[in-house]
């Protein structure tokens, strides 16, 4: 179940709304751009990580940054569903081009 949401900005002044989720959470096969995140004292959520895909259940199961967010104490993981595959690259360089992710490295 859905924990709200919270709204990433890109470079372009663009805003797009992710709904924020469990990092246990049991993945469905959805396409989506996706935020690894810690939820900080104050309530917002940390930039830890960026990413898309064509189906999430896949990408998380066994994430090859996962050793990096485990680092960075990462609580959520936050998604924007998107089908087309180059809306989503655009909408990921777009956020990741507003913020510091330390694990897109």
């Amino acid at each position: 179940m859905s924990q709200g949401t919270v709204i990433w900005k890109g470079k372009s002044g663009k805003t797009y709304e992710f709904e924020v989720w469990g990092k246990n959470t049991t993945w469905n096969e959805v396409a989506c751009v996706y935020t690894v995140t810690r939820k900080l004292a104050d309530g917002r959520y940390g930039c830890i990580y960026i990413g898309e895909t064509d189906n999430m259940r896949n990408r998380f199961s066994g994430h090859e940054n996962e050793s990096c967010f485990d680092r960075h104490n990462w609580t959520h993981v936050c998604t924007y569903r998107e089908n087309n595959s180059d809306e989503r690259l655009r909408i990921e360089a777009d956020i990741l081009a507003n913020y510091n992710w330390p694990c897109n490295g």
